[in-house]
């Protein structure tokens, strides 16, 4: 422990312990002028060992020490000084029975309880009457009661049985009261009271309790007590709260003991013992204190479980509404139950025409007859499953993941069937208009290829023709042909010319080119591009800087880079668009690094990845074009592109274009 967390602990330490030692001192003294119980005997009615029970439970063991400590000194000095004596040393040693006693009582209770305290949960309740009212008093009084018996000269027995009921009595009364927090966190006030209605519940109390333990009429006292009392204790228990119900407890208690002392209550029978009397009013603080216990802790925990499950309910709601995904719950019967806004949208059909009903009621009938065929399938299966599935919404249609699954009951039977979908859309539609733009591109490289081949055969023909008619000794009828031959090539060359020109770049205007600019302006084409199962994020870092040549190029090889990453990524995973400057003075570069966190590639494919017609995709949905062309769009704007992957590692493509 450094000094800085020992400087830092000793000033609560020394609060607490002041505190304790005030209650200690405040405690006895209330003790004895209440002054229940043998005027011979120190236990009269202790409340020491129930508070300092609760206070070791609430503070750090670190800050036991100082708090035991004083306690256990104020305790004895103001037995001394209101007493004069110290009962042949059974004083001080009784006191630390008692402390002992709170220690073990609180650190049982800390291993059990969690923090909660026995106003706040049926289970610490049982555990605090068991071992903290019943086990720790049982094993530590006869300690205490053997030093009094030699040091007052009593019997033991008589000894022995004031002290076990003082102590328990002491943990039930007055522990639960300092082991209560005394703040409710933000928001948890539901089901509370108000402050006014707390003052008036603990007022009622106050002036039920005098009317039920004066000299009234025999009737009223009997009426009073039974009938008043516990209706207020269950009032503060079930609308004020935990902490007011230990308040209304110790009130109770201590107003009940004080008149009992002076002959005043029910309890009070001319002729019969005082520590008759004694005994039954003991009895009933411990039931009416246990009564209150109990009301409390079921009440809190009944609000706190609500509030859980209100802040569950809400978190799920909000999951459910905000999420872009198609969530519905049917019964098994086909009927929609429960149905998100994206089901709304994707449906075009508001909740409350949605609910009750089936597919059938407003779907065409082949999209009806699919959404039943995989419904069934999943219940015959009794597992998640997963269809392709489409709406025609018009003449548009709108494509979906559809992922099936069942929902059970706690027997195991499927009562509900869920439905999660992602709509891939707009996904299919740019992938279609990309694949159809390298097509385009492909077709016009491969005529213009084939043009070029022919125009240098056209040129061989039309070369020698003009050979030919440049001769003189050639007649009128071969110059005609030579001449119409050499038309017609003329016409073959414009023709080819015309092919050659589909596989051009189209005109470049080359002008500066701000890189973060682009990228911001295509962040929320790119975002569609990935959205649902994929996260996109850009990190620009250029502060500006532009490079020479058309925006269109830049655009394109972004949108082929992270549609290519997004194809390499399987399930979740993350894309990162990320530009800086790098290199020297004289050669600074705007480097535009795309990684993704798919499958990767091993080293013989990364060989071949910017050669046409070269892919790894299955079937249909690659044409091996899509890299290619952004190595060819990279090369005219004067740049460079490399790229580092390993095999299930995630792949990352760099691009460095010349600064202007």
């Amino acid at each position: 422990m450094t000094s800085e967390t020992t400087l830092d602990i000793r000033p609560a330490a020394l609060r607490w312990a002041t505190v304790a030692a005030l209650l200690a001192a405040g405690g006895y003294l209330l003790a004895r002028y209440v002054g229940v119980g043998p005027s011979g005997g120190p236990w009269a009615y202790w409340p020491i060992q129930g508070l300092l029970c609760g206070i070791l439970f609430r503070r750090p063991l670190r800050e036991w020490a100082c708090i035991v400590f004083a306690t256990v000194v104020a305790q004895v000095l103001t037995i001394d000084i209101v007493r004069g004596n110290l009962a042949s040393g059974a004083t001080p040693f009784g006191a630390a029975a008692g402390a002992a006693q709170a220690m073990l009582g609180a650190w049982i209770l800390r291993r059990q309880s969690l923090g909660d305290s026995p106003l706040e949960s049926p289970t610490v309740l049982a555990w605090f009457v068991a071992v903290g009212v019943a086990f720790v008093p049982l094993v530590m009084s006869p300690l205490s009661a053997a030093a009094f018996s030699l040091g007052l000269d009593l019997p033991f027995r008589a000894a022995w049985g004031p002290l076990f009921v003082g102590n328990s009595l002491s943990m039930l009364l007055f522990a639960p009261l300092t082991m209560q927090r005394w703040s409710h966190p933000s928001g948890s006030r539901i089901w509370l009271a108000s402050g006014f209605e707390e003052i008036a519940c603990l007022a009622s109390l106050v002036v039920v309790s005098f009317v039920a333990f004066a000299n009234g009429p025999f009737w009223l006292q009997y009426v009073a007590l039974p009938y008043a009392v516990f209706p207020l204790l269950a009032w503060s228990a079930l609308r004020c709260g935990p902490r007011w119900t230990a308040t209304s407890i110790i009130t109770l208690a201590t107003i009940a003991a004080w008149s009992t002392a002076r002959g005043h209550g029910p309890f009070v029978v001319p002729g019969v013992p005082s520590s008759a009397s004694v005994f039954q009013l003991q009895t009933y603080l411990a039931f009416v204190a246990f009564t209150g216990l109990l009301l409390s802790a079921l009440t809190e925990h009944r609000r706190r479980t609500f509030i859980r499950t209100s802040m569950d309910e809400a978190i799920r709601s909000a999951f459910f509404e905000s999420s872009a995904a198609v969530i519905a719950l049917k019964d098994v019967q086909g009927r929609y139950l429960m149905v998100n806004r994206a089901a709304e949208d994707a449906y075009q059909m508001p909740r409350a025409r949605l609910l009750g009903r089936e597919p059938a009621d407003f779907l065409d009938p082949e999209s009806a007859r699919t959404i039943a065929t995989h419904d069934a399938r999943t219940l015959e299966r009794g597992e998640p499953l997963q269809f392709e599935e489409t709406l025609r919404d018009g003449e548009r249609e709108r494509h979906f993941l559809m992922t099936r699954f069942p929902v059970r009951d706690v027997d195991g039977v499927v009562r509900y069937l869920g439905t999660i979908g992602h709509d891939e859309t707009l996904e299919r539609e740019l992938s279609a208009k990309l694949q159809r733009a390298q097509r385009v591109e492909l077709v016009g490289q491969m005529a213009a290829g084939l043009a070029h081949d022919i125009n240098n055969l056209l040129f061989v023909l039309l070369g020698n023709a003009e050979h030919l008619r440049a001769e003189r000794d050639r007649s009128v009828e071969e110059r005609e042909i030579l001449q119409e031959m050499a038309d017609a090539g003329a016409q073959a060359t414009r023709l080819t010319a015309r092919l050659m020109s589909l596989g051009r770049a189209p005109q470049v205007v080359r002008q500066p080119v701000i890189v973060d600019d682009i990228l911001r302006e295509l962040e929320p084409l790119l975002n569609a591009l990935v959205r649902g199962r994929i996260r996109l994020t850009l990190q620009l870092g250029t502060s500006g800087a532009a490079v020479m040549t058309d925006p269109t190029m830049v655009e394109q090889i972004v949108l082929n880079l992270v549609a290519n990453a997004r194809d390499a990524i399987p399930g979740d995973g993350d894309i990162a668009i990320t530009s800086e400057v790098v290199g020297p003075d004289d050669r600074r570069m705007v480097r535009l690094r795309i990684a993704d966190t798919g499958t990767g590639m091993d080293w013989p494919t990364q060989a071949h990845i910017f050669e046409p017609f070269f892919t790894t995709k299955q079937g249909a949905s690659g044409t091996g074009l899509g890299l290619y062309t952004v190595s060819l769009l990279v090369q005219q704007v004067g740049g460079s592109i490399g790229v580092d992957s390993e095999a299930g590692a995630g792949t990352r493509f760099t691009v460095d274009v010349p600064l202007v």
